[in-house]
């Protein structure tokens, strides 16, 4: 049964301070502490469509519908189609389904969790292959500007040419230690970049040729996306004390230079794969732990904007009840998608 909620709840709006450093093949020193001045803005319109189980991967097909993965212990391995219009169709599938993407002839591409060691591919029979990997890949899997399924492992980048139904040649290059849940992203004029345990790195898509950058945001797991011909990631800057304060950050790869933006103090960004998007008119948004408290904790959720132009940030509070958001999608000038605990939800702002 589909369930939708609407609600209209207050943003905030968000000021970052900026540093720039470079570090060409070498760490630099991080800046210090930012501040981001937060006040009230507008309102937004939410509606949450129930799926059971935990939901991580979510994309929307050419025709406009979402795509959801969702699985619990042994229970609940499934894929569930959204319409715009909130109408859920729910399969199950062989596989326990973590990050997802879906190529031009609408198959899909999943990580799996328990076994970690391998791709599967479902076709729109919902026929299902799988590929066995060298090593565990639980971070993003993406179709590149090549049409090719690529993927980090934890010791290797993987590589699917698909055949035109099922199936494909699988091309493993090896690596140094990968960061984590690393996520990925294709750039002109084929190079992919994703995240090392020791920070940023590219591979060329035609050569295999890896080249690796030292970075001092600490960012090695976690969302990566390309807009505005830069790349865009989190990371952290260490505050006298200890203490930690969290950052998206702009790193140029003509230049080798990065800028970091402090984060709204209340919404801090949880380290997924997919929990960062470009959208349409050129902004970001990122999914948000709602962060409260003389000592604080996590009380609900929220969707955050960023304009890359103004370099301002807007703050959207989920209703109460809304799990923070596992992955993003967009509709082109339009609404925020977000997969959850029990629920894929919308923000329309």
């Amino acid at each position: 049964m589909t369930r939708l909620r609407g609600y209209k709840v207050c943003v905030g709006l968000a000021i970052a301070i900026l540093c720039g450093c470079g570090f060409p093949n070498g760490a630099a020193s991080p800046g210090p502490p930012f501040a981001a001045k937060s006040t009230p803005q507008k309102t937004a319109t939410w509606r949450s469509f129930e799926i059971p189980g935990y939901l991580e991967g979510l994309v929307r097909a050419k025709n406009g519908d979402f795509w959801a993965a969702a699985y619990y212990a042994s229970s609940i391995h499934t894929l569930s189609r959204i319409t715009p219009q909130g109408k859920v169709t729910t399969h199950s599938i062989g596989v326990t389904p973590k990050e997802l993407a879906i190529d031009k002839s609408s198959n899909f591409w999943l990580t799996t969790g328990f076994d970690e060691e391998q791709i599967a591919e479902i076709n729109s029979r919902f026929q299902l292959t799988t590929f066995k990997l060298q090593s565990n890949a639980y971070g993003a899997v993406i179709v590149g500007g090549d049409g090719n399924i690529w993927f980090p492992e934890s010791t290797a980048v993987g590589k699917i040419s698909p055949d035109k139904t099922l199936g494909g040649t699988l091309t493993e290059y090896q690596t140094p230690s990968i960061g984590g849940s690393s996520g990925m992203v294709w750039t002109a004029p084929g190079k992919l970049w994703f995240f090392l345990t020791t920070g940023l790195a590219s591979i060329d898509a035609k050569s295999g040729a890896i080249t690796t950058y030292r970075e001092p945001y600490d960012a090695n797991q976690g969302a990566l996306v390309a807009s505005g011909n830069a790349l865009w990631f989190f990371g952290s800057v260490r505050r006298r004390g200890g203490s930690t304060h969290h950052v998206l950050v702009r790193f140029d790869p003509e230049s080798s230079t990065a800028r970091a933006f402090a984060l709204p103090a209340n919404f801090g960004a949880p380290y997924t794969p997919g929990n960062l998007i470009t959208t349409s008119d050129g902004a970001l948004w990122y999914g948000a732990q709602h962060i409260v408290g003389k000592h604080p904790h996590q009380h609900g959720s929220g969707l955050v904007r960023f304009d890359t132009q103004l370099k301002t940030f807007t703050s959207y509070q989920a209703p109460n009840g809304y799990g923070w958001a596992w992955n993003l999608a967009a509709r082109p000038g339009g609404s925020i998608w977000a997969t959850a605990a029990d629920a894929v939800y919308e923000l329309a702002p």
